[in-house]
């Protein structure tokens, strides 16, 4: 490569030491030809982002992911409230309903445990229903109600149903499991206790619980703005980290008795929420909770195993800097770079819209480094490999057109001319087929071959001849237009008189008379 180049640089020199030479001047317009419209094409698939360099491709490559995760996750977060609603108004009226059958309110639900059974059984295919309508891992109903209200935990103790998936639902149905609620409930409709089983929910701080139905008790107002989302579990030893959603349950006359929720788990999040096609192995999507410090790793769901490179519970992610991507660094952790965005999961007038949640990706920047590094090694391999290939076609291009008009120049010889091939190239055809008819095998070239021509030259302008010297001294267009401080119209116009009046078709043919005449030893004829 560096070879080329030097003997291009050389062959320029030389050039412009003694008058280009045609071959130097068509192969330097190929070179400069083939090298636009490569580069052009480059120029192209990077304005289109079909082609990007360095950080621009790894920048597409992430957010091309977020932008999918954060579509999907959007998406599912504002089903799932409106599902949950829907679910709350149906068990709701049919709780109320089964109770009005026995004359009874819902407020009375407390004084008769022995309805609960009976009740929350009722609702299982409601449950059922409504989960399976959804990507959640779990759902659940709790009733402010215990089975037996002398139990010294009673007021925290509470009836109701909580069935989850044993694997991380995506498309097909998996095998639920029963993990609260009373037993032969289970039995009857063939579903597996879990190991972690228990008859009632403990809701000891449990704000999935308590959060909805004080803000309902303190300010009743549509189920809407009463839903709440929540980084909790369901009963504390439980080992994966899940997300809740939980709205009040509300009778017709304005009375809340329990809750109803979903619920997402880690390895749900997981397979609905990875980024797709990432070109990253340790990338990775988090849901978390968005604080004015940061991103709150505690309080999160995560794509797959961090591999160490979060630390989570650890202090926020704290956004330090970034354009495009952004950097984010933790007290303990390593620098990390990705995107994030909030995400709108209460409506603007919701009793919780001041919490707030994102979605991000997030990767350690040193896999970014790396990515760039490579991405910027593959771009300047690409265009040294188009620069080669440049200076190859015009070499090529140089030698299929060029080899053709120089051995007809050759041609151009008293003891050669009877004998010069057809060349192709018109003009020179024609000059060749003049020079024969002007002549015999027998008598040499003519010396009045070109009295025409320079008769002709005597009829030029002073500014016309002043040009004309120029070309016979071998300059070019742009030397030329140096020398006599004039524009490249007024060049063009004062060419175009020259032809005239000399009897030549273009710059070439005039070179090319202007070449003939020197070899004809007649340059003393041009005074």
């Amino acid at each position: 490569m560096c070879t080329i180049m030097r003997n291009i640089i050389h062959q320029f020199k030389k050039a412009n030491q003694s008058g280009m030479s045609m071959g130097v001047r068509l192969f330097a317009f190929l070179i400069v030809l083939v090298a636009a419209v490569i580069f052009g094409v480059l120029a192209v698939l990077l304005a289109t982002g079909v082609l990007a360099f360095g950080g621009g491709a790894v920048q597409r490559n992430v957010n091309e992911g977020f932008a999918g995760v954060s579509g999907r996750l959007t998406s599912f977060c504002g089903a799932t409230s409106v599902q949950l609603v829907l679910l709350s108004n149906s068990i709701s009226k049919d709780i109320e309903y089964q109770l009005a059958n026995r004359q009874l309110q819902v407020n009375n639900l407390k004084a008769h445990p022995e309805l609960l059974e009976e009740i929350t059984g009722n609702e299982l295919g409601r449950l059922q229903f409504a989960l399976g309508k959804t990507k959640c891992s779990g759902v659940f109903m709790i009733l402010d109600a215990t089975v037996n209200p002398a139990l010294a935990n009673a007021a925290n103790s509470k009836a109701g149903l909580y069935i989850r998936h044993t694997e991380p639902k995506v498309t097909d149905p998996d095998e639920e499991r029963y993990v609260r609620g009373y037993p032969w409930i289970a039995y009857r409709n063939g579903m597996l206790l879990q190991s972690q089983w228990a008859m009632e929910f403990d809701v000891t701080d449990c704000g999935f619980y308590h959060q909805p139905l004080d803000a309902y008790n303190k300010s009743p107002q549509p189920l809407t703005n009463l839903y709440y989302w929540c980084f909790e579990k369901v009963f504390p030893t439980f080992g994966e980290d899940t997300v809740l959603c939980s709205v009040p349950l509300v009778d017709s006359a304005g009375n809340a008795f329990g809750v109803c929720g979903f619920e997402i788990s880690a390895g749900n999040f997981a397979a609905n929420y990875a980024p797709e096609d990432s070109k990253f192995k340790r990338i990775i999507s988090m849901f978390s909770l968005l604080g004015d410090a940061g991103l709150d790793t505690g309080n999160a769901l995560f794509s797959k195993a961090n591999q160490g490179f979060i630390a989570t519970g650890k202090g926020p992610l704290r956004l330090t800097g970034g354009n495009a991507l952004l950097t984010y660094e933790s007290e303990t952790g390593p620098m990390l770079v990705g995107v994030h965005k909030e995400i709108k999961v209460y409506p603007a007038d919701s009793v919780f819209a001041g919490q707030k949640f994102a979605v991000s990706l997030l990767m350690p920047k040193q896999d970014f480094d790396r990515a760039v590094w490579g991405t910027n090694v593959r771009f300047m391999m690409i265009c040294v490999m188009a620069l080669i290939l440049g200076v190859g076609i015009s070499l090529l291009l140089s030698a299929r057109y060029l080899n053709p008009i120089q051995d007809a120049l050759e041609s151009i010889h008293p003891d050669k001319i009877d004998s010069a091939a057809k060349t192709n190239i018109r003009e020179i055809d024609q000059l060749i087929e003049r020079i024969k008819l002007m002549r015999t095998k027998e008598n040499p070239l003519p010396d009045n071959l070109f009295e025409d021509f320079i008769a002709r030259v005597e009829t030029l302008t002073r500014t016309e001849r002043k040009i004309f010297d120029y070309y016979f001294a071998g300059l070019n267009g742009n030397e030329i237009l140096s020398a006599m401080q004039i524009s490249a119209n007024t060049l063009k116009v004062h060419n175009n008189h020259i032809y005239t009046k000399l009897g030549v078709s273009s710059k070439d043919e005039l070179l090319l008379y202007i070449d003939l005449i020197k070899k004809s030893g007649l340059t003393g004829r041009i005074s």
